[in-house]
Formats: C-alpha cells, sequence, structure tokens
C-alpha cells in the first residue's frame, strides 16, 4: 500500500493519518531534514525592569505592593502604549458584564396635587452584580498594574472623548438608557478604577486591599443604571430636588450587592461611600470623619479628579492642572482626607502624566512621570515641534540645573535659562495623546 507518494509534502494532518495507520517513524534524507525540521523557539529577551520609587520619609508596610511592583526601563514607546490602551479598554468592555441580564421594572411617582404623575424615575432591578466577574477584573487590573506602573496610570488619566452614536447591546436595550450614557459610565468606572489602584500603590496598601479597593470602584455608579437618565445625562444644571434623587443611586447600588456573596465589606464600603465626604458634606448618608471607610477616602480623591477631568452634557471637563488645584483647594477646606490627597499628588503630581506643557526654557513636551518628592517638578518628555514627533529625550525637572540650549525661533525666558526650568504654561499645544477610552 503506497502510504507516500513522490514529492508528498509532510503536514500535520498528513502525519496524524500515518499514525492512525500504525506508521510510528518516517526515514528522511538528511538534505532534505532542514526543511521539515520546526526551528526551537527563541525565548524573548525581558525588557530591563526598575522599582517604583517611593518618596522620600515615608513608612509603608512591608507588605505594601509598591516594594514588588517594576515598570519598564526606558522612554515611552507607540507598542507600549498601544498594549496599555489595549488592555484599558478590555477592561471598559468587560465592565458592563458584570451586571446579570435581569428584569427591570418602574415604579411610578405618586400622583400630584393636580392628579398628574410624573416621570418614572426609579427602576427596581432583581438582578445581582455577578461577584466572581467582579473579582477577575480587579484581579486583571492589579496586573496590568504591574506590568507597567506609568502607562496604567497615564490610561487613567486620559479624558475620554464625547460619545456618539455608541451601538446598543442586549444589556443596553434592557436598561433602557442611551447607549452615550452607559458609555460614559462605564468609561468613568475605569478611569477611577486606574486612578484609584496607582494613588492606593503609592500609599502603601497590600494587594488584597488594593483588590477590595479596584472592586468597590468598578461598580461605584452601578445604581446610576436605576436613576432616569433625564436626570443624570442632561445639559442643564439639576435643580436642589432633582440631585437629591441623582444622589440617590449609591443605594441602588448597595441594593444591587446585597446578598451577592464573594463581594467583601471594604469593596461594599468603597462602592457605596465614595461620594462621601470627611467633613460630612457628601451623599448618601452624610458621614463624616473616621465613619467613612479609609479605603473610600482615597478613592473619592480618584472620583473626584476623574468626574471634572470628563466632559458632561452641562459643561466642558476642566484641565488636569486645574482639578488638580480645585482638590487641593477642596482638602484645605476639609472635604477630603488629607493622607489620600497626599498620596494623589505623589502619584500624579501637580502636572499629571500625559499633560502637554511649555517650559520656561522655550521647550515643549508631555509629563510622563510625577516626583514623588517634588509634585510641582515632573519628568517631561520632549517634542519637536519641526519633527512633528516625541524625541525620546526625558527631562527631570527636579535635577540640579545646567546648561540649556534653547530651540531655534524661540523665545526664552533668560533668567530661567540659567538655572533649573519650569513649567510656564500647562495645554498651551497641541500633542498627541493615548487613545482615549
Amino acid at each position: 500500500m503506497l502510504l507516500l507518494a513522490k514529492g508528498a509534502k509532510l503536514t500535520t494532518d498528513l502525519l496524524e493519518r500515518l499514525r492512525g495507520r500504525g506508521v510510528k517513524e518516517l526515514i528522511v534524507d538528511a538534505k532534505y531534514l532542514p526543511d521539515v525540521a520546526s526551528p526551537e523557539p527563541e525565548e524573548p529577551e525581558e525588557s530591563p525592569r526598575e522599582p517604583v520609587p517611593v518618596a522620600k520619609n515615608r513608612k509603608l508596610p512591608s507588605g505594601a505592593l509598591i516594594h514588588s511592583v517594576t515598570r519598564p526601563v526606558g522612554p515611552r514607546t507607540e507598542e507600549r502604549e498601544r498594549a496599555a490602551a489595549a488592555r484599558r479598554d478590555a477592561l471598559a468592555a468587560r465592565v458592563g458584564e458584570l451586571f446579570a441580564r435581569a428584569e427591570l421594572s418602574f415604579r411610578e411617582p405618586p400622583a400630584t396635587g393636580s392628579g398628574r404623575t410624573g416621570p418614572a424615575s426609579l427602576r427596581v432591578c432583581r438582578g445581582r452584580i455577578d461577584a466572581n466577574g467582579l473579582r477577575d477584573l480587579s484581579r486583571q487590573s492589579i496586573d496590568d498594574l504591574c506590568a507597567d506602573f506609568d502607562l496604567f496610570t497615564a490610561v487613567g488619566l486620559a479624558r475620554p472623548p464625547a460619545v456618539e452614536n455608541q451601538p446598543r447591546d442586549e444589556w443596553d436595550d434592557m436598561l433602557a438608557v442611551p447607549p452615550e450614557a452607559l458609555s460614559q459610565l462605564r468609561t468613568h468606572a475605569v478611569r477611577t478604577t486606574h486612578l484609584a489602584l496607582a494613588i492606593g500603590t503609592v500609599a502603601g496598601l497590600r494587594k488584597w486591599e488594593l483588590e477590595h479597593l479596584a472592586m468597590g470602584c468598578l461598580v461605584h455608579d452601578a445604581g446610576m443604571t436605576l436613576v432616569d437618565p433625564s436626570l443624570w445625562f442632561t445639559e442643564r444644571r439639576l435643580e436642589q430636588a432633582e440631585f437629591a434623587r441623582v444622589a440617590e443611586h449609591p443605594r441602588f447600588t448597595l441594593d444591587l450587592l446585597r446578598g451577592v456573596r464573594g463581594v467583601p465589606a471594604a469593596a461594599r464600603a468603597v462602592a457605596v461611600q465614595i461620594h462621601e465626604r470627611v467633613d460630612g458634606s457628601g451623599y448618601p448618608y452624610r458621614l463624616r470623619g473616621g465613619r467613612v471607610h479609609r479605603l473610600a477616602r482615597l478613592a473619592a480623591v480618584a472620583d473626584a479628579y476623574c468626574g471634572m477631568t470628563c466632559d458632561r452634557p452641562h459643561r466642558a471637563a476642566f484641565s488636569a492642572h486645574t482639578a488638580v488645584r480645585v482638590l487641593a483647594a477642596a482638602a484645605i477646606r476639609g472635604q477630603f482626607d488629607p493622607p489620600a490627597v497626599r498620596a494623589f499628588l505623589e502619584t500624579v503630581g501637580v502636572f499629571p502624566p500625559g499633560t502637554a506643557v511649555v517650559l520656561s526654557d522655550g521647550r515643549c513636551g508631555r509629563v510622563i512621570e510625577a516626583d514623588r518628592n517634588r509634585p510641582v517638578a515632573p519628568r517631561i518628555e520632549l517634542w519637536d515641534p519641526f519633527a512633528d514627533r516625541f524625541t525620546g529625550e526625558i527631562v527631570n525637572l527636579a535635577d540640579p540645573p545646567g546648561p540649556v540650549s534653547a530651540p531655534p525661533d524661540r523665545c526664552v525666558d533668560e533668567p530661567a535659562a540659567a538655572g533649573r526650568p519650569r513649567v510656564i504654561f500647562e495645554g498651551a499645544f497641541d500633542v498627541p495623546r493615548l487613545r482615549p477610552a
């Protein structure tokens, strides 16, 4: 029986058929051996990595995750940026899958004096949040943070674009909420989670604490799907009574978490208390001081920053630097926990990563990392306006001053050029940013 004809090409399928016929060995002429032998796979070389720095005089627990987190060495590359953005987009796509496909019923408000009823503003959901999926996403987020701490922080800070004409899926149709509104909720949840995890790492949280923090941040606005979208997705400022109805959404989130096994108490506290303020001005319970969970106090800073730097139907987004200034002023007034704000400033600095800046010596670039000890002196990747690209050259504004050569045809601040350069403008020119979610 002829099993192999002259000139037959050895394929995987053919070898399986021969094995089925009982053929266990093949004799191949030595001169044809390179054609059928598979090359040994080359092990990819690991890129050098360095630890994430810790601020001086900070006493962090020995089990803090920051002691074991490393980051790639060298300038930021497009490949790394695309990989980080892809991980973020994958997380955003799975956030909607956390919620079970459950029936929704509408509860009409009581009749008014005129005998008419207003629009249905409250939906009752019989579904529950998928605890296993929530925990998996939280752990995946921590793995992404450990893979590239700087870019993980940067993609969380990247400003999302205006959302238009988003396709609806089965979950969107069931909730009867505009797809652009749902996309805004999911994007905000992912940005808040990224920033909160970065802040928590710098603050010295352990891995299991970061997992609870991420779980709470991912679902903290889930209750908004049970609020009338005409209230929270509107182009006008809400009246006091309307805002009070929107401020009930943490209670609805708690209802979605009630009876769900596998969601720790700390994660529930973050989801429900993220809008509380230490001075008692938050909602929904107006908790004060130590009654607000310490993880929720940290998450509140991340949520506030992400909310301010996102476009809303009734207002434009704040610039990154303006949002930092507003947060710092609120902390001075006692609204936010001082240690949480300190960790925030150590993480993002006064000029957060990704911010386009102009230096006092005429050069421009983007912030790639905050200095833990000097928040006003970040590391800058320079931008070449003539070649229309980033040069890869890194300038650390915290380094001692040295000789500075001014770029041609640029106005230079002479006193500043003789010393250490500083940031004089923020967002003053257009440079490519990370692809938004």
